[in-house]
Protein backbone atom coordinates (compact mmCIF):
# COMPACT_ATOMS: atom_id res chain seq x y z
CA UNK A 1 0.00 0.00 0.00
CA UNK A 2 1.23 3.16 -0.96
CA UNK A 3 1.13 6.03 1.15
CA UNK A 4 1.34 10.03 1.60
CA UNK A 5 3.15 11.75 3.95
CA UNK A 6 0.94 13.58 6.57
CA UNK A 7 1.66 17.49 7.94
CA UNK A 8 3.14 17.84 10.82
CA UNK A 9 0.09 20.04 11.47
CA UNK A 10 -2.98 21.82 9.97
CA UNK A 11 -3.41 25.62 10.98
CA UNK A 12 -6.93 27.63 10.26
CA UNK A 13 -7.63 30.96 11.57
CA UNK A 14 -8.01 29.41 15.19
CA UNK A 15 -7.14 25.82 15.25
CA UNK A 16 -4.44 23.97 15.07
CA UNK A 17 -5.01 20.37 13.93
CA UNK A 18 -2.17 17.71 14.61
CA UNK A 19 -1.74 14.12 15.32
CA UNK A 20 -1.71 12.89 18.78
CA UNK A 21 1.14 12.33 20.57
CA UNK A 22 1.50 10.45 23.70
CA UNK A 23 2.11 13.65 25.90
CA UNK A 24 -1.62 14.50 25.00
CA UNK A 25 -2.88 11.06 27.07
CA UNK A 26 -3.98 13.35 30.15
CA UNK A 27 -5.78 15.99 28.47
CA UNK A 28 -7.61 13.93 25.95
CA UNK A 29 -8.57 11.83 28.63
CA UNK A 30 -10.39 14.74 30.41
CA UNK A 31 -11.68 16.20 27.45
CA UNK A 32 -13.16 12.01 26.39
CA UNK A 33 -14.93 11.93 29.93
CA UNK A 34 -16.35 15.10 30.02
CA UNK A 35 -17.97 14.80 27.04
CA UNK A 36 -19.19 11.23 27.08
CA UNK A 37 -23.09 12.58 27.78
CA UNK A 38 -23.26 14.93 24.30
CA UNK A 39 -21.48 11.98 22.99
CA UNK A 40 -23.44 9.00 23.86
CA UNK A 41 -26.72 9.75 21.88
CA UNK A 42 -24.59 9.43 18.22
CA UNK A 43 -21.42 6.86 18.84
CA UNK A 44 -22.01 3.58 20.20
CA UNK A 45 -17.92 3.93 21.49
CA UNK A 46 -19.08 6.69 23.61
CA UNK A 47 -21.28 4.11 25.51
CA UNK A 48 -17.79 3.08 27.75
CA UNK A 49 -16.75 5.13 30.09
CA UNK A 50 -12.43 4.60 29.65
CA UNK A 51 -10.14 4.94 31.88
CA UNK A 52 -6.96 6.61 31.76
CA UNK A 53 -5.31 3.57 30.72
CA UNK A 54 -7.55 2.85 27.38
CA UNK A 55 -7.58 6.57 26.64
CA UNK A 56 -3.43 6.47 26.79
CA UNK A 57 -4.09 3.09 24.54
CA UNK A 58 -6.14 4.69 22.06
CA UNK A 59 -3.71 7.67 21.66
CA UNK A 60 -0.61 5.53 21.56
CA UNK A 61 -2.16 3.38 18.56
CA UNK A 62 -3.53 6.51 17.00
CA UNK A 63 0.12 8.13 17.37
CA UNK A 64 1.45 5.45 16.09
CA UNK A 65 -0.83 4.74 13.41
CA UNK A 66 -0.21 8.66 12.59
CA UNK A 67 3.58 8.02 12.16
CA UNK A 68 3.09 5.27 9.68
CA UNK A 69 0.56 6.93 7.30
CA UNK A 70 -2.31 4.13 8.33
CA UNK A 71 -4.59 5.94 10.77
CA UNK A 72 -4.96 9.67 10.46
CA UNK A 73 -6.72 11.35 13.88
CA UNK A 74 -6.14 15.07 14.01
CA UNK A 75 -6.79 16.41 17.54
CA UNK A 76 -7.69 19.93 17.56
CA UNK A 77 -6.27 22.55 19.43
CA UNK A 78 -6.95 26.12 20.00
CA UNK A 79 -4.52 27.95 19.11
CA UNK A 80 -4.35 30.72 22.02
CA UNK A 81 -4.72 28.50 25.00
CA UNK A 82 -3.15 24.67 23.42
CA UNK A 83 -6.49 23.11 24.89
CA UNK A 84 -7.59 19.85 23.47
CA UNK A 85 -10.79 20.70 22.12
CA UNK A 86 -11.93 17.64 19.92
CA UNK A 87 -10.93 14.90 17.43
CA UNK A 88 -11.44 14.56 13.71
CA UNK A 89 -10.04 11.44 11.38
CA UNK A 90 -10.09 10.24 8.35
CA UNK A 91 -10.85 6.65 7.58
CA UNK A 92 -11.22 4.29 4.93
CA UNK A 93 -14.47 1.98 4.38
CA UNK A 94 -16.13 0.72 7.02
CA UNK A 95 -13.74 2.73 9.50
CA UNK A 96 -11.12 0.66 8.73
CA UNK A 97 -7.39 1.78 8.65
CA UNK A 98 -7.04 4.62 5.53
CA UNK A 99 -5.81 3.20 2.33
CA UNK A 100 -4.41 5.61 0.14
CA UNK A 101 -5.22 4.78 -3.10
CA UNK A 102 -8.72 4.58 -2.49
CA UNK A 103 -11.15 7.12 -3.76
CA UNK A 104 -13.62 7.30 -0.97
CA UNK A 105 -12.57 7.83 2.57
CA UNK A 106 -14.93 8.87 5.90
CA UNK A 107 -14.63 11.91 7.71
CA UNK A 108 -15.55 11.95 11.79
CA UNK A 109 -15.93 14.24 14.32
CA UNK A 110 -16.83 15.44 17.99
CA UNK A 111 -15.96 18.00 20.17
CA UNK A 112 -15.31 18.67 24.07
CA UNK A 113 -18.19 20.08 25.16
CA UNK A 114 -18.34 23.98 25.86
CA UNK A 115 -17.11 24.46 22.56
CA UNK A 116 -19.73 23.02 20.29
CA UNK A 117 -21.99 26.17 18.77
CA UNK A 118 -18.76 28.26 17.66
CA UNK A 119 -18.26 26.81 14.34
CA UNK A 120 -14.67 25.02 15.25
CA UNK A 121 -15.67 21.88 13.95
CA UNK A 122 -16.91 23.73 10.49
CA UNK A 123 -13.21 25.12 10.70
CA UNK A 124 -11.35 22.09 10.98
CA UNK A 125 -13.55 19.90 8.85
CA UNK A 126 -13.09 22.80 6.12
CA UNK A 127 -9.38 22.22 6.61
CA UNK A 128 -9.37 18.63 6.30
CA UNK A 129 -11.21 18.55 3.08
CA UNK A 130 -8.85 21.03 1.69
CA UNK A 131 -6.15 18.31 2.77
CA UNK A 132 -8.19 15.02 1.72
CA UNK A 133 -8.61 16.54 -2.06
CA UNK A 134 -4.81 17.71 -2.31
CA UNK A 135 -4.48 13.08 -1.77
CA UNK A 136 -4.39 12.27 -6.07
CA UNK A 137 -6.05 9.77 -5.29
CA UNK A 138 -9.29 10.86 -3.16
CA UNK A 139 -12.07 11.92 -5.10
CA UNK A 140 -14.62 11.42 -2.54
CA UNK A 141 -15.44 12.22 1.42
CA UNK A 142 -18.22 10.93 3.07
CA UNK A 143 -19.98 11.92 6.41
CA UNK A 144 -22.44 9.91 8.54
CA UNK A 145 -24.18 11.35 10.62
CA UNK A 146 -27.38 10.03 12.98
CA UNK A 147 -30.38 11.35 11.17
CA UNK A 148 -31.26 13.39 14.31
CA UNK A 149 -28.22 14.74 15.13
CA UNK A 150 -29.00 18.19 13.51
CA UNK A 151 -25.46 19.94 14.32
CA UNK A 152 -23.39 17.34 12.68
CA UNK A 153 -25.69 17.25 9.45
CA UNK A 154 -25.28 20.92 9.82
CA UNK A 155 -21.14 21.28 9.54
CA UNK A 156 -21.60 18.82 6.32
CA UNK A 157 -24.23 21.14 4.70
CA UNK A 158 -22.28 24.43 5.27
CA UNK A 159 -18.77 22.77 3.75
CA UNK A 160 -21.43 21.98 0.52
CA UNK A 161 -21.42 17.85 1.63
CA UNK A 162 -24.52 16.88 -0.02
CA UNK A 163 -27.06 14.56 1.40
CA UNK A 164 -27.05 11.16 -0.31
CA UNK A 165 -28.82 8.29 1.34
CA UNK A 166 -30.00 7.18 5.13
CA UNK A 167 -28.70 3.76 5.95
CA UNK A 168 -29.53 1.67 8.89
CA UNK A 169 -26.39 1.66 11.48
CA UNK A 170 -27.43 -0.98 13.99
CA UNK A 171 -30.56 0.36 15.59
CA UNK A 172 -30.61 3.68 14.46
CA UNK A 173 -30.21 4.85 10.79
CA UNK A 174 -27.52 7.24 9.62
CA UNK A 175 -27.92 9.84 6.88
CA UNK A 176 -24.67 9.86 4.44
CA UNK A 177 -23.20 13.31 2.67
CA UNK A 178 -20.64 13.10 -0.33
CA UNK A 179 -18.62 16.00 -1.14
CA UNK A 180 -16.63 15.13 -4.29
CA UNK A 181 -13.60 16.69 -5.92
CA UNK A 182 -14.50 19.37 -8.63
CA UNK A 183 -13.01 18.34 -11.48
CA UNK A 184 -10.21 21.27 -12.67
CA UNK A 185 -11.44 22.89 -15.89
CA UNK A 186 -8.54 22.59 -18.84
CA UNK A 187 -7.18 25.61 -20.01
CA UNK A 188 -5.95 23.32 -23.19
CA UNK A 189 -7.45 24.50 -26.69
Amino acid sequence: MKSITLPDSLQTARLRLRGPLPADIAEFHAAFVESLPALRPWFVWAHFTPTLETSAAFVTESHRGFQENRQVDWFLFLKETETLIGVISIHGAGFAQIDWLHTTQLLTYWLRTGYTGQGYMTEAVAAVVEFAFAVPAIKRLEIHCNVANARSAAVAKRLGFVYRETIPDGPTFDDVYVKERRAVASNAQ
